[in-house]
């Protein structure tokens, strides 16, 4: 079944007013689908335990196939999990790297959250996070539409 704007709007909703069940029927559909968008909320969905069972690792899944379509917010969050260690290890260089992709996207808190985590790592850590950056952008240059 494909879905049209309206059902993704009715999820939107859905949602909001924490009909998740309802919800997560369209954003799963979506997300097998492969829409970043729909991957973007079932993600959500798992790390806060909205009508699925707590699992912030399989949120961490959906946040990365999101991610690697260029879903900004989904890139966001990738970095948010690596900083704290919730759903994967924590690691910084992962973190950044996320973050530097998101920011490039033109998202503002990857911007500034990539400025906070470049404190907490080593020199050796920033060049591995830079390089780690350079790899995504080359990797993913269409799907997230960034020059590098």
């Amino acid at each position: 079944m494909v879905l049209a704007l309206q059902d993704f709007d009715a999820a939107v909703a859905a949602y909001e007013r924490g009909d998740y069940s309802q919800a997560i029927r369209t954003f799963w559909m979506m997300a097998e689908q492969g829409a970043p968008v729909g991957q973007f909320f079932l993600g959500d969905m798992y790390m806060n335990g909205k009508g699925v069972l707590l699992d912030p690792v399989e949120a961490v899944k959906w946040w990365r196939r999101a991610a690697e379509q260029g879903q900004i917010h989904a890139q966001y969050n990738l970095g948010v999990a690596y900083l704290k260690g919730v759903g994967v290890l924590q690691d910084y260089v992962q973190a950044y790297a996320w973050f530097n992709v998101g920011a490039a996207g033109g998202d503002h808190t990857a911007s500034k959250s990539r400025d906070i985590v470049v404190d907490l790592m080593t020199p050796a850590e920033i060049e591995e996070a830079k390089r780690l950056s350079c790899e995504l952008f080359e990797t993913y240059k269409e799907q997230i539409g960034i020059r590098h």
